[in-house]
């Protein structure tokens, strides 16, 4: 026998698996349950720990923000509050103005203080080389 033969008769055939036929309609019976080995418990406390940790973490950072939110509005009310009250200030001296720039003011305090139109009328100087206002017009002791 050759070499080759001898190989092959010495080793076993392979065994095939053992086909069960079962009825179309048959369940397989559940195995029963293993345990749980300590480093799938360990898994399992690692992940319940990180998911506890990122809720704790997104709780904390929601309470922060809505602490700067309420922050934040308390300073744009105090901010509105000093506009309302610098724009009745505006008001108020916007009308203090109005009242000093009017001209019957001006002409009373200037008649206390002894000035007074010319008694002649209005005497217009021009001035050499300088064109004469003729089309501008005078009304009472004003030029425009």
């Amino acid at each position: 026998m050759s070499t080759a033969a001898t190989r092959t008769a010495a080793r076993p055939a392979p065994r095939s698996p053992a086909v069960t036929k079962r009825p179309v309609g048959a369940r397989v019976a559940a195995s029963p349950r293993r345990e749980s080995s300590p480093s799938r418990k360990q898994s399992r406390l690692a992940f319940a720990v990180l998911t506890a940790t990122i809720a704790a973490v997104m709780v904390l950072g929601l309470a922060a923000l809505q602490a700067l939110l309420a922050q934040t509005s308390f300073k744009i009310d105090d901010l509105q509050s000093r506009v309302a009250q610098a724009t009745q200030a505006n008001e108020e001296l916007t009308s203090r103005v109005a009242r000093l720039a009017s001209p019957a003011r001006i002409a009373r305090v200037a008649g206390n203080l002894g000035m007074t139109l010319p008694a002649v009328g209005i005497q217009v100087l021009h001035v050499p080389g300088l064109p004469s206002p003729s089309h501008s017009k005078v009304v009472a002791g004003v030029r425009p």
